[in-house]
């Protein structure tokens, strides 16, 4: 057979739907809409050997368009011996929004264009992006809840835009930490300076510091007393080193489970030795196998200021013992892990005898 049945059509779509096509039709950046897509038609020769076959493939098609509501475009074909016949030779789809309910995606379409109209008005320097990677772009929203996380992160990166080169971003995990002087949004950044000069009524109600690597992590972070969390964007907690007062606090990091997250665990525990890690062991590294990731250049030398656990973790993967290149992103580890770890976090402050 020459010519395409209905599961032939729907992967055409899908095709067309993978590399991102019908997303920009719908926003008018591709003119692949009207489509009329070929559908192909039997020999002469096939035509003569399987006339009943030729005749069911009509029907089917013609059953399967009005079912879809979809236009039929009709050639007559002249045979020698079996004449004049009609047959169906392409498939109308009239706009992207037809496309993605052929291949039921009705839904992604409509979160699509919500997403991307909700990112160009904060943040129109992602228009081309979002255009280039639009399916990507909609897969990490998703794993975001759309309306929340996603929103807070164009926030952020607004926020970073009007901000730029700060040494220090925090923002505290408990709402009776006041870093500035009114009742909004505590999210701040300031010079490595200012933040070892804190004021002491901050520094008092700090009993203890949670650093991350990844913003996405920073955004929600689920709320802890006493506790201030620090964004450090992988390296920058050198910037950190100046807050002598840091040295009274307990101080927990988690990084991407990879060389380069133990080399800034080892970084920072050398200047706050006090520093515990968490989510960052060999049963967070297996139960999340579906998340793992390459990464592209790994640490290799000795670091001195791991635990026995965090080194047993860094030497395999230095040693590429689990997978070759090895990484779990911080942001891939699931929501109720963290809130577990939170859990644990807060009995150890508790076991220090501190209340609510």
């Amino acid at each position: 057979m020459t010519w395409s049945s209905p599961d032939d059509i729907k992967v055409k779509i899908e095709r067309c739907w993978a590399r991102g096509d019908v997303c920009r039709a719908a926003l008018g950046h591709s003119d692949i809409f009207p489509w009329s897509m070929s559908l192909g038609k039997p020999s002469a020769k096939q035509m003569l050997d399987d006339f009943s076959g030729m005749q069911d493939w009509v029907k089917n098609i013609q059953i399967f368009a009005q079912k879809k509501q979809i236009q039929l475009q009709w050639k007559t074909i002249n045979h020698r011996a079996l004449g004049a016949q009609q047959l169906s030779a392409a498939l109308c789809l009239e706009s992207a929004e037809q496309a993605a309910r052929l291949i039921g995606k009705t839904q992604d379409l409509k979160q699509w264009l919500g997403l991307y109209q909700l990112s160009i008005k904060a943040l129109p320097e992602v228009e081309s992006w979002l255009l280039a990677y639009p399916l990507k772009a909609l897969a990490l929203a998703l794993a975001l809840a759309l309306a929340v996380v996603w929103q807070h992160i164009l926030d952020l990166c607004v926020w970073m835009k009007l901000h730029s080169n700060p040494r220090v971003y925090l923002r505290p995990l408990d709402s009776r930490i006041a870093l500035l002087h009114s009742d909004g949004n505590q999210d701040v950044s300031m010079t490595a300076k200012a933040f070892a000069k804190l004021h002491d009524n901050i520094i008092k109600q700090v009993k203890q510091i949670v650093m991350v690597e990844n913003e996405i992590n920073y955004l929600t972070f689920p709320n802890m007393n006493k506790t201030l969390l620090i964004f450090g964007s992988g390296y920058g907690f050198e910037a950190l080193k100046k807050a002598k007062w840091l040295h009274g606090c307990r101080i927990y990091y988690w990084g991407d489970l990879d060389t380069h997250g133990f080399a800034i665990l080892n970084q920072l525990r050398a200047t706050f030795p006090q520093t515990q890690s968490f989510l960052m062991d060999k049963r967070t590294m297996l139960s999340h196998q579906y998340a793992w990731g390459r990464e592209p250049k790994q640490e290799s030398k000795d670091l001195k200021f791991l635990n026995q656990k965090e080194t047993d973790m860094y030497d395999d993967l230095r040693h590429n013992r689990l997978a070759d290149k090895l990484r779990l992103e911080q942001d891939r580890i699931t929501f109720s892990d963290v809130t577990q770890a939170v859990k644990y976090i807060t009995t150890i402050s508790q076991a220090h005898g501190e209340k609510s």
